[in-house]
């Protein structure tokens, strides 16, 4: 599971001077830390094996992400919980799902987000907007849908990957989707 960080800070109007996109991605970053702490112990206190790992390590709360043992805390039935994106600047958490999928040998990312898949314009916005059941990412990308960053759009085209796209909010929702291919969109090549 690779968390995001919600935007903590990130370009936030509230600042009185104009923070360097390096800086303000480096918040990001620790944001995502911090919530994938706090979603680590709540899954922990349900009784779910889980570790958190990271882009950097911290000392005496986290390692730095290892492909090798995460695949292997995967085999255990432990929950791994990525954060700190990729460690670096202007790469968003979808780049990292989809690089860390990668990595790990997973043919398919779900980003759950706020919204049934993937529509022709904003549901919150236009109550008429149609949801595409199926899609390329040749069609995502010539259409500019707003699905991913285009980073990770183009990785995924590039590497074969697989994304689905489905509301969390949904009770069941994720579940759901591992045998139900109706659930929210899936891009892929």
């Amino acid at each position: 599971m690779v968390v995001g960080g919600g935007n903590f800070f990130r370009g936030a109007s509230a600042l009185s001077w104009d923070a360097s996109r390096v800086v303000s991605d480096q918040v990001g970053m620790m944001a995502t830390t911090m919530n994938g702490l706090l979603l680590g112990d709540c899954l922990r206190s349900q009784g779910i094996p889980t570790s958190v790992s990271g882009a950097f390590s911290v000392d005496g709360v986290m390692p730095a992400f290892s492909a090798k043992t995460v695949v292997e805390e995967l085999s255990s039935g432990t929950v791994p919980i990525l954060v700190g994106g990729t460690g670096n600047p202007f790469f968003t958490t979808d780049t990292t799902a989809c690089l860390r999928a990668l990595e790990l040998g997973i043919r398919t990312v779900i980003k759950a987000t706020r919204v049934n898949g993937v529509f022709d314009s904003d549901p919150e916005q236009n109550p008429s907007a149609i949801r595409y059941e199926q899609l390329t990412f040749a069609e995502a990308i010539a259409k500019s849908l707003a699905i991913v960053d285009m980073t990770a759009l183009t990785l995924c085209q590039e590497q074969g990957l697989h994304l689905r796209v489905l509301d969390l909010g949904i009770e069941n929702n994720l579940a759901n989707a591992m045998s139900d291919m109706s659930i929210g969109t899936l891009i892929k090549s």
